[in-house]
């Protein structure tokens, strides 16, 4: 039966499959960590594989906070950044990739990097598919004033045999006063450019910048206060919901002080912000971690030895809270991200190797699935990568859907290109998606020869990876469809070998 089986497999892989969306993968390698002793070096997060795999690769350039990365279509590292130096997919220094943000702090600061929090983020270069950008913050010249520069470098990876080379370095896009590590990049509802935003030191103002094939250039300064309305800020941090509809921002004076929280809107099609909502979450004790569930609904906030949830569509966001899980006083949280896997990833303080992890952010309080400790590593991590959501395409009919070849047949009618691991599969079946995705839940459902479904899984948006078991199928071949909006989005031939 199982030769029968695969060489139904050979004929049934030539059916078509969907459009293959080219960022949505670009996120799948994260790296972390610095060579200081034996449970020190660097650490790998493989979202290739499902689950996923952790390696511990030998590394030229360290991290400690400064972190951005960026991986190719398919999802192999093209290079990474700490912020002082640019590392090939080789993980060593290219050949031009040193003397980012040049200067005091670049002196000052270890060969471990740069160390801002969220202080660069990679993005791929409009128009251009061999080039990319990275936007940096630099460190004023003495330790009294905070950030003075946001510059840009360029990567052009045909360069150096294509492992990729610096071609711009540490070009000025804003100079003036920012708050450190508040720099965070949304897709615009074109589908190919991007926002970036920063904001300015000691006041309520926002920088919001356009990356188009023409480069980066100011879109406004937006601002909702012409007065000083605070001091310098410490340990806060900007996250836009995976949706691109909301910004998320928190800020704290000092380590002790009572942390505030804003909630704004944001319309990727023009630019432009809106304050909605704001309050005071509890003292600030580390850094603070925030991260929005995929469905963009619930967001989750790291307060020390509390883990928080709040409902990001209620009339009052505040009155939602619900603490989802409280720490051991000889523990705390840090630092979280929304993983392509769809879960969330919750880093501790130094002294703990582990990641907590909660495995289901869609829902609500505990049926969220927090596990405590869940992905124990044999060295200590660093600070978490800073990305956008790769996987948020453009607004289908918007006034700002206007790039003619987003406008393909397959990315009109939500083709997704889905492939099954391993096919045939025996036990656990592993899907990755790719394709142009935008609000709205999804279902993996599978249909036996005879039509019948006989399984049907919830996806989030923007999850990328589906991992389910079907040893309780019997073996033979099934049709794998994804549905979205109530109509087929793609399809995929699953064999199942006993």
């Amino acid at each position: 039966m199982r030769s029968t089986v695969v060489f139904f497999m050979m004929i049934l892989a030539l059916q078509l499959r969907g459009q293959y969306y080219p960022d949505a993968r670009r996120d799948y390698i994260w790296n972390f960590g610095y060579d200081d002793g034996p449970t020190h070096g660097g650490i790998i997060f493989d979202f290739n594989t499902s689950p996923m795999t952790v390696s511990y690769p030998d590394q030229e350039v360290d991290f400690v906070f400064t972190n951005a990365s960026m991986c190719s279509p398919e999802g192999d590292l093209l290079f990474y950044t700490n912020g002082k130096q640019v590392a090939n997919h080789n993980r060593v220094k290219m050949p031009h990739g040193d003397s980012l943000n040049y200067g005091f702090a670049y002196n000052y600061w270890d060969e471990f990097g740069y160390r801002i929090p969220y202080g660069a983020i990679a993005l791929p270069y409009p128009g251009s598919p061999e080039r990319y950008v990275i936007i940096h913050e630099k460190w004023c010249e003495d330790f009294n004033c905070g950030i003075s520069e946001l510059l840009a470098t360029t990567v052009d990876m045909t360069l150096d045999g294509g492992l990729g080379d610096v071609t711009e370095k540490n070009f000025p896009v804003i100079v003036d006063s920012l708050d450190m590590g508040l720099l965070s990049a949304c897709r615009h509802a074109n589908g190919r450019d991007w926002w970036i935003i920063a904001q300015r030191q000691f006041y309520d103002w926002y920088y919001i910048l356009l990356l188009s094939p023409q480069g980066i250039n100011l879109w406004q300064l937006k601002k909702f206060s012409e007065t000083r309305v605070r001091e310098n800020l410490v340990n806060g941090s900007f996250v836009f919901s995976t949706n691109g509809t909301k910004i998320i921002k928190s800020s704290a004076t000092y380590v002790s002080q009572n942390e505030l929280m804003e909630i704004l809107h944001f319309d990727r099609c023009y630019g432009n912000l809106i304050k909605y909502q704001e309050f005071y979450c509890g003292s600030n004790s580390g850094i603070a971690g925030k991260a929005v569930s995929p469905d963009s609904r619930y967001l989750y906030v790291t307060k020390g030895r509390e883990l928080q949830q709040y409902d990001l569509e209620a009339q009052n966001i505040e009155a939602t809270k619900h603490i989802i899980h409280y720490l051991p006083n000889t523990d705390h949280f840090s630092s979280c991200i929304l993983a392509p896997d769809g879960k969330i990833y919750f880093q501790h303080s130094h002294n703990n190797l582990c990641m907590s992890v909660v495995n289901h952010p869609d829902l609500y309080g505990s049926t969220c699935d927090f596990q405590l400790n869940a992905v124990c590593l044999s060295r200590y991590s660093t600070f978490i990568p800073n990305f956008p959501h790769f996987r948020l395409g453009r607004i289908a009919g918007s006034e700002c859907d206007t790039i003619p070849w987003m406008h393909t047949e397959d990315v009109y009618k939500e083709q997704f290109h889905l492939t099954v691991s391993p096919n045939p599969v025996h036990d656990m079946l592993t899907l990755d998606i790719n394709g142009p995705f935008d609000a709205g839940e999804m279902e993996f459902s599978l249909y036996n020869l005879t039509g019948q479904q006989v399984k049907k899984y919830r996806i989030a948006p923007w999850q990328s990876i589906l991992r389910e078991p079907v040893n309780d199928l019997a073996e033979g071949v099934y049709t794998g469809v994804l549905i979205k909006n109530n109509r087929s989005a793609g399809r995929v031939k699953v064999v199942v070998v006993r």
